[in-house]
């Protein structure tokens, strides 16, 4: 967290009005055609460029929209198709939902699951 904001007096907090005549920092310099995105499991390093085309495949296949509750029960397996599953979510607007075992047609029932994720990269819309 960077920053918190109290309606008073609070230690360690720099007045509100204060916080408007502070200098503006730069943002860090990213360049997504030399930096890479993700260092995988086996060492490979994933581009930016590559992550965005495996987002693209997956819109291709999934038409995920903001209206729609991913439910994945997909365990982290060093690959990028989980990352690129859950940014391509975000990216739409789409709620992410991660669950382990358990109750899964509850929890399918209560969020209003639209699309399912599971072991191996298996994806359904229902």
């Amino acid at each position: 967290m960077r920053q918190i904001y109290s309606l008073g007096r609070a230690l360690d907090t720099i007045d509100f009005r204060c916080l408007l005549t502070l200098e503006p920092t730069a943002l860090p310099a990213l360049d997504a055609a030399s930096q890479p995105a993700l260092l995988l499991a086996d060492g490979r390093r994933l581009s930016h460029a590559e992550l965005l085309a495996r987002m693209a495949e997956l819109d291709v296949r999934l038409h995920l929209a903001e209206s729609d509750v991913v439910l994945t029960t997909w365990r982290p397996d060093g690959g990028c198709d989980l990352l690129a599953l859950v940014a391509l979510g975000v990216s739409k607007g789409a709620l992410v939902v991660a669950a382990g075992g358990g109750d899964l047609a509850g929890t399918r029932h209560d969020f209003g699951v639209t699309v399912l994720a599971g072991p191996g990269g298996t994806m359904e819309r229902v």
